[in-house]
């Protein structure tokens, strides 16, 4: 959860020009797959996607992990909402520190990661309902 969060922080904590150079490496990935006709118009929705799915996938590793923290082995309602909370807690953070720097905090964002922490605890809770289904089963 330390390496899921640094990362999480440390790249809110870059300014604008580091952060849209490191946005430019998948881009580029992107563009090399589709490297034939001009494709300029299409530089601010890749990128855009690129660091919005960058949003979604942080908080759904960060939602696993915590979810998995929080609920060990059965499900508990109060702790599920408390590790969708501290999620909530963690993005909330991760805008405001946007703030100090030349970059714009944006409350979409926010959406975004908690959009990737939903479908984490999703599958989560699937998955455990699954598993306690099949081991119903074997018994």
């Amino acid at each position: 959860m330390v390496i899921v969060l640094g990362f999480i922080f440390v790249n809110s904590m870059f300014d604008w020009n580091t952060s849209m150079i490191i946005s430019e490496l998948p881009k580029k990935l992107v563009y090399s797959f589709v490297s034939y006709g001009d494709y300029k118009w299409l530089d601010n929705f890749v990128i855009h996607q690129i660091r919005g799915f960058t949003h979604f996938f942080e908080f759904f590793v960060l939602g696993l992990i915590v979810i998995k923290v929080y609920l060990f082995k059965e499900f508990n309602f109060q702790r599920f909402i408390n590790a969708f909370f501290l999620c909530f807690a963690v993005a909330l953070l991760d805008e405001t520190i946007q703030i100090f720097n030349d970059r714009h905090a944006r409350v979409f964002d926010i959406w975004i990661d908690l959009l990737g922490v939903v479908v984490a605890c999703f599958l989560f809770v699937l998955a455990l309902g699954i598993k306690n289904r099949i081991s119903k089963k074997d018994s």
